[in-house]
């Protein structure tokens, strides 16, 4: 099974998750094509492939892919995109129902995971995993908050209109507001960066409030394997 992985520098950890998981799960093959912040937002189609213009992104990809400068759709068995700008939306539950979707459904279609996954559509009809964007720990989150497991149905459901499945964080790594993620999973997140030459030096000594740990990529990758049937 060979899997696509696309995402911002919130790839990193799964990318470290994976080289400690890879002997439970042999039969998988995991490419990373990432790149920070939101210039992946350049990608674009060129014949079978996906690929992009902007130098920095291509030299991103070529370090996390292993030397590839492109993603050849039909060569992968499954796509994974992570992060890519999308959180689930935070939402007041005294919004209606039409309102909150309408968030929702604003939120998706206008994130960088959205763009990329739909270049992924135009090519096959791939099945395509969606892991979402941490929120910052330092962010304040105040009541009345629709559940996240609410607003994540509601996402879904618009992900299902692409034949996309989305998770939410996993449940073991956030704190009582179903949002924010707990500070244990700050700590020692790798970087993710072109000019290193593997993904050794991390966030600790510098102020990181969104990037998170191996640990965490563990538990998301653990959580989107139980689920999705690769």
């Amino acid at each position: 099974m060979k899997l696509a992985v696309i995402g911002n520098s919130h790839a990193a950890c799964f990318k470290t998750a994976w080289d400690e998981l890879l002997l439970s799960h042999l039969g998988i093959e995991p490419i990373f094509f990432a790149s920070p912040g939101e210039r992946l937002r350049t990608l674009q189609i060129e014949g079978d492939s996906i690929t992009t213009s902007n130098e920095q992104a291509a030299q991103d990809i070529r370090f996390t892919s292993g030397g590839l400068s492109s993603i050849r759709v039909e060569e992968y068995d499954c796509f994974l995109m992570i992060g890519l700008g999308y959180r689930t939306p935070i939402l007041d539950r005294r919004l209606s129902r039409a309102v909150s979707a309408l968030a929702v459904e604003d939120c998706v279609t206008n994130s960088l995971c959205f763009h990329v996954l739909s270049l992924v559509r135009e090519l096959a009809g791939t099945k395509i995993a969606v892991a979402c964007q941490p929120y910052p720990t330092s962010q304040t989150i105040a009541p009345p908050l629709l559940p996240a497991e609410e607003v994540t149905q509601i996402a879904n459901r618009k992900f299902k209109d692409r034949n996309v499945t989305f998770y939410h964080c996993p449940s073991e790594c956030l704190m009582d507001n179903g949002y924010s993620i707990k500070q244990d999973f700050l700590v020692g997140a790798p970087r993710l960066a072109h000019n290193q030459r593997k993904l050794s030096r991390t966030f600790d000594g510098v102020r990181n409030f969104v990037h998170m740990n191996t640990q965490y990529g563990k538990l998301f990758w653990e959580k989107i394997l139980t689920e999705i049937d690769l």
